[in-house]
């Protein structure tokens, strides 16, 4: 079982900000020889942003902010749209913290030796669109 902790630095998103879409794109690889697994976009509960420690693991939600199959071992850009839970999870003018698990993580299963192990994430990257009062329209990477 593998988590990765993304907090994200939204204190440019106004107060005020609606927050309409959340999309998180990122390179997931899995170790070589294994399966693919479908990675979920979480909301995660660590105490500081700064540093993880051993307690932090089990500070995540099971709540699925959206989804993507990632399908080999190959690098693969990737893009999880967050749904409309996902809304709910960015701090306006804060720290937003996500995460990232593996599909047997979210459904609190025993791993399968041989499937289920996801490697690699890297250059995580956060979009966020949303509205200011007045109709105007931010983006946040």
């Amino acid at each position: 079982i593998q988590r990765v902790f993304l907090p994200i630095d939204t204190s440019s998103i106004p107060l005020n900000a609606t927050i309409l879409s959340v999309t998180l794109n990122f390179n997931a690889r899995y170790e070589s020889g294994l399966s693919s697994t479908v990675v979920h976009l979480i909301q995660t509960t660590q105490a500081t942003t700064s540093s993880r420690v051993d307690a932090d693991f089990d500070l995540v939600t099971f709540t699925s902010g959206g989804s993507v199959a990632t399908p080999d071992a190959t690098l693969t850009a990737k893009s999880i749209l967050g749904n409309a839970t996902s809304l709910g999870w960015i701090v306006l003018a804060g720290t937003s913290k996500l995460g990232v698990i593996a599909t047997a993580d979210l459904d609190n299963l025993d791993p399968d030796p041989g499937t289920d192990h996801f490697a690699t994430l890297t250059s995580p990257e956060l979009v966020v669109v949303y509205s200011v009062p007045g109709g105007s329209y931010g983006f946040f990477m």
